[in-house]
């Protein structure tokens, strides 16, 4: 099911696009800790008398209360900010609409249909490939989080512990991104516009998930964005593992993955 010598030329094509998405995430936590460290007291005293500011990092964490500064929500800003978001969702946008629709767009995807294998297996190769190039996107984060501390020498939030949950849940957030854009790819025949339309979807729910601290009525559609299931001041503040979020959001990364897989089995692709 698994070409090796596919995942191995998709890594070597995709290899300083993930390199260079690694060291924007590295540097941008660097400087966050960094920031932590020497900074933290006067931001937090600026955010809570500013009402806006406040409703603007209630927004963020993806929480209705605007009354949160605090260790808890200064923690978790680093991983809603937009910048990670959006390398983190660029990449995997990048990644998933290489195949059909990059190939199709190119007009080399009869040279790469051409290969003696199924196209289930140049799908799972692509998605091999992803995933090993998505573990050096979160490397990096990781690394850049603790050389900011190593450099301060400080002991700052958020634990080990909320690192991980943290990261866990943008992760199958970060999958749920690629699912969605795996099934655009798999739809259209311009690398463009597969990307548009995850865009479209991704801006939508940023939307959604932005308003709802501010509208009652888009707070009950708020289930329908992606960034719904994504809430680091929860796991601050609970301790607990967003265990129904994990799932939702990979349930639907599966599901997204399997449409995209069916749809690119069954249909039929221009070579021109």
């Amino acid at each position: 099911m698994i070409n090796r010598g596919l995942v191995h030329k998709s890594l070597l094509e995709t290899a300083w696009g993930t390199v260079l998405f690694a060291a924007g995430l590295c540097a941008f936590h660097a400087l966050a800790a960094v920031a932590a460290a020497k900074f933290y007291t006067g931001i937090v005293e600026t955010l809570a008398q500013l009402e806006i500011a406040r409703y603007i990092l209630a927004a963020l964490l993806g929480t209705s209360d605007a009354d949160i500064v605090g260790p808890a929500a200064f923690a978790a800003l680093p991983w809603v900010h937009p910048l990670p978001l959006v390398l983190l969702f660029a990449h995997a946008i990048t990644y998933a609409t290489r195949m059909p629709a990059g190939e199709t767009d190119h007009g080399t995807i009869d040279v790469l249909l051409a290969f003696p294998v199924s196209r289930a297996t140049v799908y799972a190769s692509e998605s091999v490939a992803w995933m090993v190039s998505s573990v050096m996107l979160f490397a990096g984060g990781f690394l850049g989080h603790f050389a900011g501390a190593f450099w301060t020498g400080k002991d700052q939030p958020p634990s080990m512990l909320q690192l991980l949950m943290f990261n866990a849940n943008l992760f199958t957030l970060y999958l749920a991104v690629g699912g969605v854009a795996w099934i655009s790819s798999a739809v259209s025949n311009r690398r463009g516009r597969a990307a548009g339309a995850t865009f479209a979807v991704l801006l939508a729910s940023m939307i959604v998930s932005a308003m709802a601290s501010f509208n009652e009525v888009i707070a009950r559609i708020g289930f329908l964005g992606l960034l719904y299931y994504f809430r680091p001041f929860q796991i601050v503040q609970g301790g607990d593992w967003p265990l129904q979020d994990l799932l939702i959001l990979f349930i639907v990364a599966l599901a997204a993955w399997i449409t995209g897989l069916c749809i690119f089995r069954r249909r039929d692709l221009p070579t021109i």
